[in-house]
């Protein structure tokens, strides 16, 4: 009888600290909140993926637009030599993103922008560029974590303004934000939004905590929750519209590259936060510059420049930290 105590005891005992261990143990392993990135003067930072990233080593990139449509190229930076690591089709690729040994971006298989139709697919290509990948129809994605959220719907066949259908494809948004796995799998609905907000609005992360764009121009996090009472700075390439108009914010150096315009010749600044206020020194002066990458000892620009007093051509310039140009990548004449 004492023994078949002691059995009932000692189980209980053993039930009791699986219990109270694995509730421990749950307690510990439960999913942090996501902690936004923050500059040193407190604004949060915000991110959309552009036309360049870097993995340290090399810098790959592809412009869009002006007339332009670009390979995915990687290019090193200390040797100056590139090469093409996926060939570009219809309107060429956008939003770039960098995980792992892949570049995860947009392309867009339409081709032109004068009919108003767009054929948008999320894709990965390796960074030798060996393994290519279309993953979903979809819109702006972003990497947060090991998951890739993005606007979301499918290809349709294009309608004209009576709403007669057309041999040409374009993007039909069902409305929702939504994720995905880095290889395109387990794609689930995260957020539904209006439908208006798909078209042109973009998502944002900061750190692994995602944000999107409204259709009132908010931005809100995927709770829906309006970003408030918080000054918001843009980091990766700076892009003029929006809240990142002239400013774009390193993280990993906690400098800020400014732009001034000036008629006939912009400023591009460098400044440094010190005791309660931005230092600015000027690094280059270029002729309209409209977009500025940074990747820690160089930086990637595009400028529109005057060939004659008749004709403007767009640049890519490889520039050093300085602000020094080491390499005129791309020249062409803009157009549409």
């Amino acid at each position: 009888m004492k023994k078949y105590r002691y059995v009932i005891i000692s189980f209980i005992v053993i039930l009791l600290s699986n219990l109270i261990f694995g509730i421990s143990d749950s307690t510990f392993t439960l999913a942090k909140e996501n902690t936004p990135v923050k500059s040193v003067d407190g604004k949060l930072v915000l991110e959309n993926p552009g036309s360049t990233v870097s993995d340290g080593k090399y810098i790959y990139y592809s412009y869009q637009g002006d007339g332009k449509r670009m390979d995915i190229i990687r290019l090193d930076p200390k040797t100056l030599k590139s090469k093409s690591i996926a060939k570009h089709t219809g309107n060429g690729f956008t939003n770039l993103s960098i995980k792992g040994n892949y570049i995860y971006a947009v392309l867009d298989k339409a081709n032109g922008y004068g009919v108003g139709n767009e054929e948008p697919y999320i894709c990965r290509v390796s960074k030798d560029g060996k393994k290519k990948e279309i993953l979903v129809p979809g819109e702006s994605p972003v990497i947060a974590g090991n998951k890739i959220y993005f606007y979301s719907g499918k290809i349709v066949k294009f309608k004209n303004e009576l709403e007669e259908e057309s041999d040409l494809n374009d993007f039909e948004s069902d409305g929702y934000i939504s994720s995905m796995n880095l290889d395109g799998k387990n794609v689930k609905k995260i957020v539904q939004i209006s439908t208006k907000s798909n078209k042109w609005r973009k998502l944002f992360k900061s750190g692994d905590k995602v944000y999107y764009e409204n259709d009132k121009n908010q931005i809100c996090d995927l709770n829906g929750k309006v970003i408030k009472n918080i000054k918001i700075i843009n980091t990766g390439e700076m892009h003029f519209w929006g809240f990142g108009a002239h400013d774009t914010y390193d993280v990993k150096t906690k400098l800020k590259y400014h732009k001034i315009d000036k008629f006939g010749e912009d400023k591009l600044q460098v400044g440094t936060y010190k005791a309660g206020k931005w230092k600015y020194k000027t690094l280059a002066k270029v002729y309209m510059l409209q977009n500025i990458s940074v990747f820690d000892d160089y930086m990637m620009v595009k400028v529109l420049e005057s060939a004659t007093p008749e004709q403007q051509l767009c640049k890519i310039y490889l520039l050093d930290k300085n602000g020094k140009k080491l390499k005129e990548l791309h020249s062409w004449a803009p157009a549409e």
